[in-house]
Parts: structure tokens; sequence; C-alpha cells
């Protein structure tokens, strides 16, 4: 079988601020599903960071992957169903 019509990538990093911070800053991360077939064309995007909903990155990732999921069984169905 070919690759799944939709796909996650990840961005995380920390956000450029224009005035300089004292003490940590918190790294945010997005998580950005895309389509394939339609020249990659964003889907949706889940992120966390200052102000957001504060979800861990990996519970983050893994509501992305499954949106991206279910987007590619609605794809199949879509497919067998002609």
């Amino acid at each position: 079988m070919s690759e799944p019509r939709f796909y996650v990538t990840e961005l995380v990093g920390y956000p450029i601020e224009a005035t300089p911070r004292v003490g940590g800053q918190q790294s945010q991360a997005s998580y950005y599903v895309y389509d394939r077939l339609y020249n990659c064309a964003l889907v949706a995007i889940y992120e966390n960071g200052p102000g957001l909903a504060n979800f861990s990155r990996a519970r983050l990732r893994r509501r992305a992957e499954r949106e991206a999921e279910r987007l590619n069984e609605w794809w199949k169905w879509e497919l067998r169903r002609g």
C-alpha cells in the first residue's frame, strides 16, 4: 500500500519575544495534520504554549495522530465506496 493520505509533522521550539524574559522559557509544540492529495494542504493544528491548554507534547501528538488515522480510515472507506 502507498503512503497514507493524511500525515502528522511536528515543530518544537521556543517563542521569540520582543522583550527578553528573566527565567526559563516554556517550549512550545505544534503538530500539523496534512493532506497529501491536495498538495500537502494543512488540515488541522494541535499546539500548546503560553495561554493555551497545557497538554503534554506526547498527548498532543497522539491527538494529531488519531485525527490523521481517522481521516485515513474515512478515505479508505470513500475509495471502497467508489
